[in-house]
């Protein structure tokens, strides 16, 4: 999946995060403590979060985390599995990023482990 992709795909998010939303997590295996954290923090004041949904992904022979914004010309920001920030692969005002990375290849093995969740829905919906 391209940067393109990545773009109209967190765009079309940012109506689900515009919405007023409350959290939806995943469930599968267990998340780091620092994803845990920032989870439980996105729940508690949903329309001061970050992320829309955060996607678990192949990066570097390892599992990173991709922050997909809540809106249009914010960055899509990649976090190592300890926590710590690698670039924005794609968003901003360009939709490619901060040029630090290109997008991850493994994108469509990504994994979605927490997203918003649209008022009165029963359960996420899929990519």
């Amino acid at each position: 999946m391209n940067s393109k992709v990545l773009l109209r795909w967190g765009a079309g998010l940012c109506l689900a995060g515009s919405l007023g939303a409350c959290a939806q997590p995943a469930s599968g295996p267990a998340l780091p403590d620092w994803l845990s954290q920032r989870i439980a923090a996105f729940e508690q004041a949903p329309q001061e979060a970050e992320a829309v949904e955060i996607l678990a992904l192949p990066h570097a022979g390892a599992t990173a985390y991709l922050f997909v914004a809540p809106c249009c010309d914010q960055f899509n920001v990649l976090y190592d599995a300890t926590g710590r920030r690698l670039c924005a692969p794609s968003g901003g005002i360009t939709g490619r990023g901060d040029g630090r990375c290109a997008a991850p290849a493994a994108v469509s093995a990504a994994q979605t482990v927490w997203r918003l969740k649209a008022p009165g829905a029963s359960a996420p919906a899929t990519p």
